[in-house]
This record gives structure tokens, sequence and C-alpha cells, in this order.
């Protein structure tokens, strides 16, 4: 008969104890031990931790020591990310995301501020439910993209939509962001991600790549 997953887990337990002495040294040693960063091939973190997991297609990671993992500690993940040394491609390091601010290339790449509106015509809508961020595109957009073709869809130069969570009317101060890509945006009628608590006290920018956004 096959072991359930808590009969492993508590199997695994009784052997560790057992191979470090006692259940102190199992605290010491398990404290001890790196963790294994998960990422995207864009650096994206996606898991931290010391056991054993099933990655999905395309993940990668590096194992980390525990100091090195004290940057990550009761933060939000979302916010930095792994990169691999210029000159030595075994040397990987834990560092903060950079973020597009006020000052950067040109006009159209300014964060913008979605306002709450009840207007009916739109681009794109958004709005926030507890921890959910909804965001809608257009009819109108989702049926000429899938017309020209959902794969080779981009707005503005981008496939990929960024929401900026920020205090009150103050861009320069993150909080917390959310990527969703277009082709999403094109296939599904709504989008929905989560978002942690809160969220809703805060004011949400992003840069523009459609011209009317609304925050419902």
């Amino acid at each position: 008969m096959a072991l359930s997953e808590a009969e492993k887990r508590r199997r695994k337990f009784i052997k560790a104890k057992k191979e470090a002495g006692d259940f102190y040294n199992l605290q010491v040693n398990e404290f001890k031990k790196d963790y294994t960063v998960w990422y995207t091939p864009d650096g994206t973190i996606v898991s931290v931790t010391k056991e054993k997991i099933t990655p999905q297609k395309g993940w990668k990671s590096t194992i980390f020591k525990n100091e090195q993992i004290e940057i990550l500690k009761g933060k939000n993940l979302n916010l930095y990310r792994v990169v691999q040394d210029p000159n030595i491609d075994t040397v990987f390091s834990i560092e903060l995301r950079p973020i597009e601010s006020l000052y950067v290339r040109s006009e159209d790449d300014f964060v913008t501020l979605i306002e709450k509106s009840s207007a009916k015509t739109f681009d794109i809508s958004i709005n926030t439910d507890k921890k959910i961020l909804n965001v809608k595109l257009h009819k109108k957009h989702r049926t000429k993209y899938k017309k020209q073709g959902i794969e080779s869809a981009i707005a503005k130069g981008k496939k990929e939509l960024t929401f900026y969570f920020t205090s009150l009317n103050d861009p320069h101060f993150l909080v917390y962001f959310v990527n969703i890509k277009l082709q999403e945006l094109i296939e599904n009628e709504i989008v929905s991600k989560d978002i942690p608590e809160t969220m809703d006290q805060c004011s949400i920018y992003t840069i523009k790549c459609f011209d009317k956004y609304v925050r419902t």
C-alpha cells in the first residue's frame, strides 16, 4: 500500500531526529540548512524553501545560505529578483528589482494614476475586491487582438501590463505590484490576481499601454 504524504513526512521526521540525536539538535540542523530559491528565467522569485518541491516547467533554482536569505524575510518577494554575476556564471545573488519611476525614457513611460470613475467607456477597467485585483480589457480590443493573432499581440511595444500599488497619491512609495500578460486579458473577460489585504486603500498607478484606464 502506498504511503500517504502525512506518513511520509512523519517517517522523514523520525529519521531526521534519529540522525540528529535529539529534537534540539534537529532544530539546530534545520535552522542551519540552506534554502533553495526557485525563480523564472527573468529572475522572478516564485518559491523560497528548505524542502523538496516539484518545480513548474522553466523554473530555475539556486542554493542560498541563511544569511543571504535575510533580505527576503518578511518582505514582498515581488520586489526582489535573482541575478547572475556578469563575470562569474556560477555566482548568483538576490537584489531589489528595478522599478520604473516617474523619471524614465519618454512621456509614454511616465506612471499614471488610475482614477476612480463610473465611466462606461474605457480601455482598461480595474477594481479591488478584498484580496483580489480584477482587470478587464474592453471587448473591442479583445476582438481586435483575436483577429490579429493573440500570440503576437502587443500594446505600445509591451506584452505585459504592470499595476503599481503605492501610498495614497504617491507613486514614489511602492507597496506592491502585479504583472498581467496582455494575452491573459485577451483570452479572458476578467483576469483576477491575488493581492495582500488593505491594497484597496492604496493608489494604483500604471505605465499606460492604452489610452483610458478607470478604477471602479
